[in-house]
Parts: structure tokens; C-alpha cells; sequence
């Protein structure tokens, strides 16, 4: 199952045109290795407050993407870290599972639509 939203990718396409959705797409696989990187630092136990910051900004990259999937799941775990809910190293792995996924889908998007 894709974690890309086809009919969102359309609806992109429709408003701003292929330049728009490539250029998004780019910004998200540049930034990336980053987002990978900071994931990878955080310390569930120390960090709860800047875990639930990154899930908000990562909520909002992925829905502009139609990632609906990892946006949900961004926000679920912004939710819990705004609550003061605990936030597990099962969420952050399920955020770079989608990070990786998005990476793979987005760049196979990019070729197809090049070719």
C-alpha cells in the first residue's frame, strides 16, 4: 500500500502544476537525512518536549505531501506530547519507518515523472 496519496498528488498537480509538486517533493528529500539524523538523537526520556515539536512540524510537511498516514501519526504523538503523555521509542520508530517509506515513494514519483 502506498504512503502516498494519489488523489492528493492530482489535487497538487491541478493547482500549482508539476514544477510545484517536484519542488516540494525535493525540499522534503533534501531535509530528510536531517530529520533521520535528529530522530535518531532524541532520548525519549529527556526529550518529550522537542519530540512533540518535531512530530508537529513533520505533521505538516507530510500532509502537504499526502502523506496522510504519517501525518496522522505525527499528530497523534504531538497530541501526547502536548498532554504530557509518554512518548515511546515505538513512535519514534514508527516516524523514521514512514521517513524512510516517503523517501523511497517520493523518489520513485520523481523518476517516473521525469521520464
Amino acid at each position: 500500500m502506498s504512503l502516498v496519496n494519489s488523489e492528493h498528488i492530482q489535487q497538487l498537480l491541478e493547482v500549482g502544476g508539476p514544477e510545484l509538486v517536484s519542488e516540494l517533493m525535493n525540499i522534503f528529500l533534501k531535509e530528510a537525512p536531517g530529520h533521520i539524523d535528529r530522530l535518531k538523537s532524541f532520548d525519549v526520556n529527556k526529550h518529550q518536549k522537542e519530540i512533540g515539536e518535531f512530530a508537529h512540524k513533520m505533521k505538516s510537511s507530510s500532509a502537504s505531501l499526502g502523506l496522510v498516514s504519517m501525518s496522522k501519526h505525527c499528530a497523534t504523538v504531538e497530541k501526547r506530547a502536548r498532554s504530557g503523555q509518554s512518548i515511546q521509542n515505538s513512535d519514534i520508530s514508527q516516524i523514521l519507518e514512514y521517513i524512510y517509506k516517503a523517501q523511497n515513494e517520493l523518489e520513485k514519483y520523481l523518476r517516473m515523472s521525469a521520464a
